[in-house]
């Protein structure tokens, strides 16, 4: 998000700019840095809402494929900022506006990673911090490309979670909607039948009859209260006070659970790879690796890991001792990886060993759930179909023994 301030130089003359990053907190930091004293700072609403309608939205394939271009440029030889330039004059919208800004940070003699950390709100500590690596250690050009590969491969693992969720929602959504729609114009027909029929009707025609005569007299009200509680839901899951017991439960599904620990894995895996590839220290590395992760659990575990290597313990000794998140195989390998010092190979054989679990859990997941929704979706079809056929049967049955 981007903050709009005021703030006063050294010598008292008020200067006026944007900053963009994650919070307020890391905005007041990023004016600190350059020597200002604030005066006033708000998030520029404008550019706020116009996110929300998709307008400046810098996408993760944007990013990738500067990462690529960059790489490219400057393994042929062309300055950093002759680079940047190239690549501004090519960019539209938000993004163009932040290599502006990048720009003319490398131009003014600050490094190319000081430019990247002014715009936190697009650009993750894994970015910044890789990029810095580079800078250091002089392989610029090689940590863009694992950056690129890194990204790629983020990417790739959320979309094959989001295609495996599709399935199971749309046919979850096209019950229920098939089910208010019979609800509200085909149930009230048949329950006038069912009111002219003097035989006593069973239990399960008249859950059907009042269901419908909800339905029909505050169906609207239903409707948005279940929307309104899936929304609240979400909220609630995702705050801070209840997002470690929601993630904590979510490792624990079935079905579900496996998925989601092998992403989580890969996810860490990955990232360990390309910062240790790219030379950040391995604390640092388990740092910036519990901000990119998404799951409250494993969050916390690596910061534990990262106090744990402070005081001098090994990694995997401290990953030892959550087996329901690391598994002995992985902590095995990575205590294999710390002794023989191919700790980075380790984790980008781990990288593709969780990354293939996951494509193959994926795949694997329509084939589990479609029997268990069409068994839901048929119980529920019987309900209905006994509902109405039963006081039916009766009635003709009780005519008949007259």
């Amino acid at each position: 998000m981007r903050f709009i301030y005021s703030a006063s130089t050294d010598t008292g003359k008020i200067e006026k700019g944007t900053v963009d990053a994650q919070n307020a907190t890391d905005a007041a930091e990023q004016i600190r840095r350059s020597g200002l004293l604030i005066v006033t700072l708000r998030r520029d609403r404008k550019l706020q809402f116009a996110n929300i309608l998709g307008f400046g939205w810098v996408t993760n394939l944007t990013k990738v494929n500067f990462a690529k271009h960059m790489s490219l440029m400057i393994r042929a030889g062309l300055p950093i900022d002759e680079s940047i330039r190239v690549l501004r004059d090519q960019a539209t919208g938000r993004f163009r506006r932040v290599l502006s800004d990048i720009l003319a940070a490398v131009e003014s003699g600050r490094p190319l990673s000081d430019g990247f950390a002014d715009h936190r709100g697009i650009f993750s500590d894994l970015f910044i911090a890789t990029i810095r690596s580079g800078e250091i250690s002089g392989t610029l050009e090689q940590s863009l490309d694992d950056l690129a590969t890194q990204l790629v491969k983020s990417y790739e693992l959320s979309r094959k979670i989001r295609g495996a969720m599709l399935y199971p929602i749309i046919v979850i959504v096209a019950a229920l909607s098939i089910g208010i729609g019979l609800s509200v114009f085909v149930l009230p027909k048949v329950i006038k039948l069912f009111q002219s029929i003097t035989v006593k009707l069973p239990l399960s025609t008249q859950i059907l009859m009042n269901f419908s005569n909800f339905m029909v007299q505050h169906g609207v009200l239903a409707v948005l209260g279940g929307i309104a509680g899936i929304f609240l839901l979400n909220f609630l899951f995702k705050s801070k006070p209840i997002r470690p017991f929601t993630h904590a439960f979510m490792l624990k599904m079935p079905i579900f659970g496996p998925l989601i620990r092998n992403y989580n894995l890969a996810q860490f895996s990955r990232t360990m790879h390309t910062l240790l590839r790219s030379g950040v220290s391995i604390g640092e590395a388990y740092k910036i690796c519990s901000d990119t992760l998404h799951n409250e659990s494993y969050k916390r575990a690596l910061l534990k890991v990262r106090d744990g290597i402070e005081t001098g313990a090994p990694s995997s000794v401290v990953l030892e001792e959550r087996p329901k998140l690391f598994p002995p195989t992985a902590t095995r390998m990575i205590a294999v990886g710390e002794r023989t010092g191919k700790l980075e190979e380790t984790y980008e054989y781990l990288a593709q060993f969780y990354e293939d679990e996951v494509d193959t859990a994926t795949r694997n997941l329509s084939t589990i759930l479609e029997p268990v929704l069409l068994i839901v979706i048929g119980l529920g079809v019987a309900f209905i179909a006994i509902s109405i056929i039963l006081p039916i049967y009766n009635f003709i049955g009780n005519i008949q023994s007259l």
